[in-house]
């Protein structure tokens, strides 16, 4: 969805020393939860590990790797995706699913997250300056500000930068139960070719697959045989590319995009990235996201 030429790929030679970006800027003791307990490895060797291959790293670019504008001939690349998340739902951005699932795989392609909390003023315009797109993960729909963001987002995209959406459509009321306006929501939805329908489908026993990417899923696990509740959304653009469809039966007129890529960015559905829920050690993933 980021699409990236990356210039780490000299560095993927230790992909089992588990460290994310946004790990090396953390100080604080690892919760209990971190620990391996799969393997039993007690916490002070997991954090030796991470040492260990942050020392790798660093040995490695002093070497003389190659840098982000050497890569590029001289003209630098944004590394940075800014990664909104709740702050009121979650204490520590280490217990999000965008640090749990996302962060490595974009750290592999040689991106950098940079955590944003919804409660807090949105990235200013001067902030942008190494910034290629935005992620925006929600597991339900709501934020503190829906409209303020929508407008941010346009701004954003405005400058050429893409918006990656996962999960429920967070932005379709306020933190007082507003809703926001279908058609707002569809102006920024039509940036990434979607339009929501302004229905959920709840129910979805006789909901078929009718397009599907085997490329891009059934990457580590096989999708659910029934499909989780979706937002009924269906692609506008021909240049937006639909890897999974569904059908309501034999219903045409119900045909829902639940995952697409689009110049200006993409989307995903909730619940079709990985299976286990956010806080088991092991998932497995639904979507290659590498």
């Amino acid at each position: 969805f980021f699409k990236q030429k990356t210039a780490y790929e000299i560095y993927q030679c230790d992909w089992s020393s588990d460290v994310c970006s946004s790990d090396l800027l953390l100080h604080r003791p690892l919760p209990e939860s971190c620990t391996d307990e799969n393997h039993g490895a007690p916490r002070r060797r997991n954090l030796m590990r991470r040492l260990i291959a942050l020392l790798g790293v660093v040995a490695a670019l002093a070497a003389g790797g190659v840098s982000a504008v050497e890569a590029s001939g001289g003209k630098r690349v944004p590394r940075t995706i800014i990664a909104f998340y709740d702050g009121g739902a979650y204490e520590d951005i280490r217990y999000t699913s965008i640090h749990r699932v996302i962060e490595m795989p974009f750290n592999h392609l040689g991106l950098i997250l940079e955590y944003r909390d919804l409660n807090q003023p949105l990235p200013r315009d001067d902030e942008l300056a190494d910034v290629r797109g935005a992620l925006l993960w929600s597991s339900g729909d709501t934020m503190p500000a829906a409209l303020p963001f929508i407008e941010w987002a346009h701004r954003f995209m405005d400058g050429g930068r893409q918006l990656m959406i996962i999960g429920a459509l967070g932005f379709a009321k306020d933190a007082g139960g507003k809703p926001t306006p279908l058609e707002t929501i569809n102006g920024l939805l039509a940036r990434i070719g979607l339009r929501f329908e302004g229905q959920r489908v709840e129910l979805t026993h006789d909901v078929r697959v009718v397009r599907k990417d085997r490329g891009l899923l059934d990457f580590e696990a096989a999708l659910p045989r029934q499909i989780p509740a979706y937002d009924r959304i269906a692609g506008i653009d021909a240049r937006t590319s639909a890897y999974l469809v569904v059908r309501e039966g034999n219903n045409t007129a119900t045909d829902t995009t639940l995952i697409s890529s689009h110049p200006n960015g993409g989307y995903i559905a909730l619940d079709l990235i990985h299976r286990g829920d956010n806080l088991r050690t092991t998932r497995q993933l639904y979507l290659d996201l590498f």
